[in-house]
């Protein structure tokens, strides 16, 4: 079977100590979601009931772990709800990591649905900020910068 994306970010995820991850699937994380599936194993994907749940998650484990924290939501509206929990993080002073979906680039700027500018919405909270928009990329970029988070 052949490496997707979501299933080369899961087994960085692993590599990088990673086994629990908060999050709500939506169609702008479907890849993750089968990367998280294919490395169930290793990955616990802990299923909450709205997106900001799984910002206070997330932030929740880090600090009773020291590990890094993460959370996965879909795009537009799913990743605005995240902010109250990465904003506890910041503050906090805790590592948490959030992957969110996005629209494919093709319809950015069109006002396509829910289209949100993620990269300017977290400008003021993330300490790294990466919008990818080509998929063969990640695994490169996964291996340098993303757990700086």
């Amino acid at each position: 079977m052949t490496e997707i994306v979501g299933e080369s970010l899961a087994r960085r995820l692993v590599e990088w100590g990673v086994d629990t991850i908060f999050g709500l699937p939506g169609d702008g994380i479907n890849g993750l979601m089968e990367g998280f599936r294919r490395h169930r194993k290793e990955l616990r994907f802990i299923l909450v009931h709205h997106e900001e749940a799984a910002a206070f998650m997330a932030t929740g484990y880090a600090k009773a772990t020291g590990r890094l924290g993460v959370c996965a939501a879909t795009s537009g509206p799913g990743a605005i709800h995240l902010l109250n929990g990465l904003y506890d993080a910041k503050l906090d002073h805790v590592p948490v990591l959030a992957l969110t979906g996005m629209q494919e680039t093709a319809v950015l700027g069109t006002h396509y649905q829910q289209e949100v500018h993620l990269d300017r919405l977290y400008q003021d909270l993330a300490a790294y900020n990466l919008r990818s928009p080509i998929h063969s990329r990640c695994p490169a970029w996964s291996t340098s910068r993303c757990a700086t988070r």
